[in-house]
């Protein structure tokens, strides 16, 4: 099953990346507005266990990270 805005994340990454399907986490961390990358490697530790991941596998991590961050606001 796919995870709740999980193609607007995807659609969103590549738009971002130029179309590109891996990026760094510089460049995630550029993404998420964010100055320090242990910040997104806390938030999507599977994505960039080698400093490189996929737009896939991040956008499904955001996915993820936003499901429960929303549990532990409620």
């Amino acid at each position: 099953m796919e995870p709740y805005a999980y193609r607007e994340n995807l659609e969103s990454i590549l738009a971002f990346t130029g179309q590109r399907a891996t990026l760094t986490i510089g460049e995630a961390a550029q993404y998420l507005g964010v100055t320090d990358t242990r910040t997104v490697r806390r938030r999507c530790p599977k994505t960039f266990a080698g400093g490189w991941g996929t737009a896939a596998t991040f956008a499904r991590e955001l996915c993820d990270y936003w499901q429960r961050e929303g549990r532990k606001r409620k």
